[in-house]
């Protein structure tokens, strides 16, 4: 059973490649066995006639299971709508954010460098299209940083705030007889 999937960001294409491996014939097998492949399987439509297909460049060949979840499959024709192409590609890009964010930390967690732990995750997912320009990657982590900084600074300031109000407005309960 083959459909066609379109996946919009380059990134994120090269990403579904490592999850999805093709084979010679550049068809994608989608296992059950992974949160996204089931994921996948999911959102598959049906139809009793040929569905249009769009002729975008960046699609791929997907060849789904057989399993009881598909059992109608493969005597009808598969599409995927529009909702469920955007449905999938935000869900690549969360798994992509998952996969990066426990990836960095255990790389963190060992001690090693930030360029070392992003260039490791390149070349183990892939990731041709950032082995020459990994700044993308770096960015992302630089702003996901500074996020963490403004939730520490806030924590700080509401602490510091609320031993300021308990000294100035009750300092019976500090005062020793």
């Amino acid at each position: 059973m083959q459909i066609s999937l379109l996946i919009k960001k380059p990134l994120y294409r090269e990403y579904f490649k490592f999850l999805f491996p093709a084979d010679e014939s550049d068809i994608h097998m989608v296992s059950r066995t992974t949160d996204l492949g089931k994921f996948i399987c999911a959102l598959v439509k049906y139809s009793e006639v040929p569905v249009p297909e769009d002729t975008e460049e960046n699609k791929f060949t997907l060849h789904l299971p057989v399993t009881k979840s598909l059992n109608l499959a493969p005597h009808r024709y598969l599409y995927f709508d529009s909702e469920s192409i955007i449905r999938i590609n935000d869900m690549l890009e969360v798994y992509f954010n998952l996969d990066f964010d426990r990836y960095y930390l255990r790389g963190l967690a060992k001690g090693y460098q930030q360029k070392l732990i992003i260039e490791s995750f390149i070349f183990s997912r892939k990731l041709t299209l950032l082995m020459s320009d990994n700044e993308t990657l770096k960015k992302r982590e630089y702003r996901q940083a500074l996020i963490l900084l403004g939730e520490k600074v806030e924590e700080l300031r509401c602490r510091a705030y609320n031993r300021n109000q308990r000294i100035e407005f009750e300092p019976e309960k500090y005062l020793i007889n």
